[in-house]
């Protein structure tokens, strides 16, 4: 006859049920430690596909902010719809406002170069 048993556990208490001899031979849910409360497998299988889908999502935004062309920027956005986030996109808008700026300060630093005034601007990664 089997019968429950609960099980500490890195993640809480595996409620299963125990064979003749005393092993686990199925798996029924988890417990989250202290409050009692109960989740089952299928809810915590669930529950860590949502944590994987973020984490992902973390990740894609970390790949567009490293963006710094548009041939670049353009391949970072390149994603599954289910891992486009609103930070993302606002990481996104940020590296092209970034990559405008850019271009518009190397068009001035042709125009003044151009007519004797070079321009070397200092900043934490070194002069451009």
């Amino acid at each position: 006859m089997s019968e429950h048993t609960k099980e500490p556990s890195r993640f809480g208490l595996i409620i299963g049920k125990v064979n003749n001899s005393g092993k686990i031979e199925s798996v029924c849910g988890f417990g989250v430690r202290d409050d009692g409360d109960y989740v089952s497998l299928s809810d915590y299988r669930t529950i860590e596909a949502q944590l994987e889908r973020e984490r992902i999502r973390l990740a894609a935004c970390g790949v567009v902010a490293l963006s710094n062309t548009p041939e670049s920027a353009a391949r970072a956005r390149e994603m599954l719809p289910e891992y486009e986030s609103a930070s993302c996109n606002d990481v996104a808008r940020m590296v092209d406002k970034n990559m405008d700026l850019e271009a518009q300060l190397a068009e001035l630093r042709d125009v003044l170069s151009s007519i004797g005034y070079p321009l070397t601007i200092k900043n934490t990664t070194g002069e451009r």
